[in-house]
């Protein structure tokens, strides 16, 4: 049996290749640690108390921070993402414009997934008139 000897083309493709490819193992690695302090960020601010929205201007950095809002949802400019899928089964997920009433502002918020398995029938929600205290999660920075 004759013993295994690369030729010279394999050879110096695998040498010039092998300096990006350790490269790419040593960004990974960053960008795994990044990944981890992303989500110890993520589980501290979780357990923190809600803040004020007007709060949102005066920290650096807002996202998954616990914000309280008071105000009410706006039915007549609700939004539905298609095609997102739960336990196999096809939905809809329901945006909402909020108002808050403290600040002002008018926010997106995600009221969750809706089943929507006849295409043929317009998905069904409900909306409430009265104003509502909610605890909500902030997925993007205010500026």
């Amino acid at each position: 049996m004759r013993p295994f000897r690369p030729g010279w083309v394999p050879t110096l493709v695998v040498l010039a290749l092998l300096p990006g490819l350790i490269a790419l193992g040593c960004w990974q690695l960053g960008r795994a640690e990044e990944k981890r302090v992303l989500l110890a960020t993520y589980a501290e601010r979780r357990v923190e108390a809600p803040i004020a929205t007007a709060q949102l201007f005066s920290k650096e950095d807002n996202a998954f921070r616990r914000v309280h809002l008071y105000g009410r949802f706006d039915a007549e400019h609700s939004v539905l993402l298609d095609n997102r899928m739960r336990d196999g089964k096809a939905g809809v997920e329901l945006l909402q414009p909020f108002h808050d009433q403290a600040s002002g502002l008018w926010l997106l918020i995600n009221r969750g997934w809706l089943p929507w398995l006849d295409r043929r029938v317009p998905v069904h929600f409900e909306t409430p008139a009265q104003a509502l205290a909610l605890d909500a999660l902030c997925v993007c920075r205010a500026r």
